[in-house]
Order: C-alpha cells, then structure tokens, then sequence
C-alpha cells in the first residue's frame, strides 16, 4: 500500500508564514464565481505548500506482522533500497549488496519467529488460555478483515448489482433526490413567488416577524484560534487539508481564509467543494449477507 503525504520534518514554518502572508490573495477579488475564487485560493496555497512542506509517497504494509522486530523492519527496508538501485544499475557491486540484505531480512525473520513462539512455552503463558490463543490468533483464518459487499437487485430486469462503484452511484444518486417529490412533483416547477407565498412560509413569518437572524463577520485572530485548536490526529478530508499542517500555518492563512469566508456571507453563496460529504452505510439488523434485504432503494437505505 503506498501513503502520500506531506513531508514536514524539515520544513521552516517561519518562512512558511511569511510567504503565505505575502502571497497575493486579493488577486481571488476578481472573480465573481466563489468557486472561481476557491480554486484560486487553493491553487495558490498549494503551490507555496509545495515549496515548503512537498508532497512524498511511501510505500507501508496494511497491516504488520505480530512479530515484526525492528532490526527485521530496517533489514527490510535496505532489501528494498538494494532492489530499486539494482533495477536501475545492474551491476555485480550492487547485485551482491542486494543478495547479502535479502539473506539478512531472512535470517532476522527467523530470529523474530523463534521469539515469538518462545514464549508460549512459558508458565505464564499455560496458566492464561487467553492469551495463548491471543498468540496463535494472527495465525489463523480470520474472515473479518474485509468488510462484506453491498449488492442491489435490480428492480426493472432480473439480475443484481455487484459492481461496487455501481452500487456507491446508485445509493448516492438515491439519497441526494429522495427528497425532490416531497410535496408533489409540481414542487419542481414552481416559481420564487410562488414559495414565498407559501402557506408555511407564511406563517414562520408571522411567528418570527418581530425577530432578525444574520451571519456575523469573522476576523482574522477567530480564524487562527481556530486553526491552532485543530484536533492534529484527526484525518484530512478529500481537499487534502491536513490539520496538523494548518496547525502551523494558522497565522500565515488567517487572513486569506477569514476573507474568503466573509465574502461568502456577503454573497449568501458557498463553494460547491465546501458543500461535499461522505456517505457510509451503515448495517442496522439481519442477515448481512441476504441479498433480497436490498431489494428495493428503500431497504438499501434501511440497510
């Protein structure tokens, strides 16, 4: 599995700052589509997020071995270093570096086994039946590490679908028009007057006539709080924002950020990327693996 992430050990956060403060954000004035301007404002801090905190892939397992020592993880590691220059120079010199290392990875894999089943030959480890099939456990089949799939039947000819992609657009197309019929079908075609003179528009705004409800201006310093209080073990969403990075760069970005989003209380408008979120079925009661639960759209959504 390859990760990508931001490489931030040797990045100066001071520089970092001072060329988001110097950056020329109020070029983004000039659109008058917030999506526009968005797209700018990302763009931009991208481009000098590239420069001082670059974006780098690493290759880790899902998931390692209960008796992954360090000595065999670095072991490891030069195995792989050996091998990728060998692809690129194949030279005897590197050929034997690279054939010492994978008998290296092999011996300490031995030696991280011989550990591990050492201790269950201890006393302790035959007074404890838990934990003694706690050590056989990763050993053994275990039907549970991927997560069972989603099929629909489809309702117009005879068969199912399984594509899973398939199944995510059927479900998403779903519950993001379940609610366009509600009240009729000629809801879609009515006018802005034809709303406002609604009976239940109406009378909310009989009930709360004498009352006043807007959104505030925010300034720089609340943006910043904000941003220095971001919880740095939470995962980044799809913009690929990460809090421990906006963490550091509160102060640099404030500025930026407060502006956009006042611009946005200004216009009663909101960029299509910040309007986005995730939809995760969730397994509610009976059988996961009847088919016939997901029958209809209906029982997909219960599902």
């Amino acid at each position: 599995m390859t990760l990508v992430h931001r490489q931030t050990k040797t990045t100066d956060f001071d520089n970092f700052n001072k060329d988001l403060l110097d950056a020329p954000w109020h070029v983004g004035e000039i659109f008058d589509d917030l999506d526009d301007a968005y797209d700018y404002w990302r763009n931009l801090f991208y481009s000098i997020a590239n420069e001082h905190a670059p974006m780098k892939k690493k290759r880790v397992r899902e998931r390692d071995v209960c008796f992954m020592t360090k000595e065999w993880r670095a072991a490891n590691r030069n195995k792989r270093k050996y091998a990728i220059q060998f692809a690129k120079d194949r030279t005897p010199e590197i050929f034997e570096l690279k054939k010492r290392c994978r008998n290296i990875v092999t011996r300490e894999r031995r030696k991280a086994l011989t550990a591990y089943w050492y201790k269950t030959e201890s006393e302790e480890m035959k007074s404890k039946p838990h934990d003694f099939f706690d050590t056989f456990r990763p050993f053994l089949n275990n039907k549970t590490i991927d997560a069972n799939p989603i099929f629909l039947k489809n309702q117009h000819e005879d068969g199912i679908f399984e594509d899973q992609r398939q199944v995510a657009e059927i479900l998403a197309n779903y519950i993001a028009t379940i609610a366009s019929v509600i009240g009729g079908n000629h809801v879609t075609s009515l006018t802005q007057n034809e709303f406002n003179n609604h009976s239940g528009v109406q009378m909310i705004e009989t009930i709360y006539s004498n009352s006043s409800f807007q959104f505030k201006h925010i300034n720089t310093k609340n943006v910043q709080n904000l941003f220095e209080n971001l919880n740095p073990r939470k995962s980044c969403s799809d913009t690929g924002l990460m809090p421990k990075l906006m963490n550091k760069v509160a102060l640099g970005i404030a500025p930026s950020v407060a502006n956009l989003y006042n611009r946005c209380i200004e216009t009663s408008n909101w960029p299509a990327v910040w309007k986005r979120g995730e939809l995760t079925p969730i397994f509610k009661k009976g059988d996961k693996n009847n088919v016939e639960k997901l029958s209809t759209y209906h029982d997909a959504i219960d599902y």
